[in-house]
């Protein structure tokens, strides 16, 4: 019984196509000896969230953005998110920290303004990561059910990190 618990697949040499494939290779095994308790496991897929134009994103995906400069505009950022993916930002925070929502007062004004101003980064950081919010689109729906409410409200992103360059 030991030997099937420690036994690995041969690594491929072929490219993994599949994600169902990959997810194999995770198993686990619990094995209590006080306790005669064989416990086995295998995780599941990961579950996609719909994105407006058709995209799907996972809560493990990552979107990479820039590099921009230090000066760079929150505009410009909105303009470089915008032409990657093809999705309208309509908030960008960065944690609890609101970086830019167009529905507050004053928040208009922030899009000429640059981005290291409302976001923290520290001297030395190269990267920031930034909760991007999405227009929704008509043809997204939250389930079974869904409402008026469901549609209009906006749709949270993967995280985006931002990499800046010193220019």
């Amino acid at each position: 019984m030991l030997k099937y618990i420690r036994h690995r697949p041969k690594p491929s040499a072929q490219p993994v196509r599949d994600a169902n494939e990959q997810l194999s290779g995770y198993r686990n095994c619990f094995l209590n000896l006080a306790v005669p308790l064989l416990v086995l496991s295998e995780p599941g897929p990961c579950r996609k969230q719909p994105l407006p134009g058709g995209r799907n994103f996972t809560e493990w995906d990552r979107w990479e953005v820039g590099p921009l400069s230090r000066s760079a505009t929150i505009a410009q950022l909105t303009q470089q998110v915008q032409q990657r993916y093809g999705l309208t930002p309509s908030m960008v925070c960065q944690g609890s920290k609101s970086v830019y929502i167009p529905m507050l007062p004053g928040h208009r004004k922030r899009l000429q303004q640059t981005l290291l101003t409302h976001a923290r980064v520290n001297p030395g950081d190269s990267y920031v990561d930034l909760t991007v919010m999405y227009e929704p689109d008509a043809s997204i729906c939250r389930g079974d059910a869904a409402t008026d409410d469901d549609i209009e409200t906006d749709i949270v992103g993967p995280i985006v990190r931002v990499h800046l360059s010193d220019e």
